[in-house]
């Protein structure tokens, strides 16, 4: 695996240099293994760095983006989660996209947040890991024959149906969305490679990137557990809350939300 970490290595700092080089610079940023080390490679190259977690005060995700941030050394910015806005801010989300997924909306909500709030054009996201690496809970122990297939095939879902969500949200508030995990030449190197060496445990840990942030020099972000991004930024919490006052589903308050839009 030396070898494989080294190669990852160097075209993943070569492809965050690409995307932030002399730039102003906001990472979407959760405190977990794969914004913290885009964070920080980015801090090497930018022209200036400031990090933007999305989430309710407390949540997981504030606060792990708050002790990651102190690591990096880079400034941390709060776009908060409202339960008072937050009805609102969904049916805008599904204006700008025309994303109507009740997931695609609830995970990439934290990234309408950071949009909304940040100052600078240029905009840095970890999308891609999880499928690269192996990253995901669902992925763990699962026999080789399933993974390899399931792996390719979400990655080919998220150019399919997220990467246009981002792009349609960055055009919005006129920012460059990066994904600096997606350049063609670490998604062609990683996914050429064994699953044996991407994940030997098979346990779904990216021993891969976490050796990439020692090797790195950043050992103390190579250990920064993760939740997903509804449920790490306390979004699911907020509307579960909203549902309960209003007797709803979440799938049909996204449909309550879509319906006016689409008759008017």
């Amino acid at each position: 695996m030396e070898d494989l970490v080294a190669e990852v290595s160097a075209v993943l700092r070569e492809s965050v240099r690409e995307c932030v080089e002399g730039r102003d610079v906001a990472v979407a940023f959760s405190g977990g293994l794969d914004s913290s080390l885009a964070a920080a490679l980015s801090k090497e190259y930018a022209r200036s760095l400031r990090l933007y977690v999305a989430g309710t005060e407390g949540s997981w995700d504030v606060e792990a983006a708050r002790s990651a941030a102190g690591i990096i050394g880079a400034e941390l910015a709060v776009a908060e989660i409202s339960p008072d806005t937050l009805i609102g801010e969904l049916g805008d989300s599904m204006s700008v996209t025309g994303t109507t997924s009740p997931l695609i909306l609830a995970f990439e909500f934290p990234l309408y947040k950071v949009m909304k709030a940040c100052a600078e054009g240029d905009v840095i996201g970890g999308q891609g890991a999880d499928e690269l690496f192996v990253g995901y809970a669902k992925y763990r122990g699962a026999d080789p024959a399933f993974l390899a297939p399931r792996r390719r095939e979400d990655l080919r879902r998220l150019k399919r149906d997220v990467l246009p969500h981002e792009a349609a949200l960055a055009a919005n508030f006129g920012k460059t969305m990066h994904h600096p995990y997606l350049r063609e030449d670490l998604e062609r190197l990683v996914m050429s490679a064994p699953l044996g060496e991407i994940d030997p445990a098979n346990d779904a840990g990216k021993p891969v990137l976490r050796a990439v942030a020692e090797e790195l020099g950043y050992g103390a972000l190579a250990k920064r557990p993760k939740k997903a991004a509804q449920y790490g930024s306390g979004l699911m919490d907020a509307i579960n809350g909203i549902c309960r006052e209003r007797g709803v589903k979440y799938n049909a308050l996204i449909s309550s939300l879509l319906v006016p839009r689409t008759e008017h």
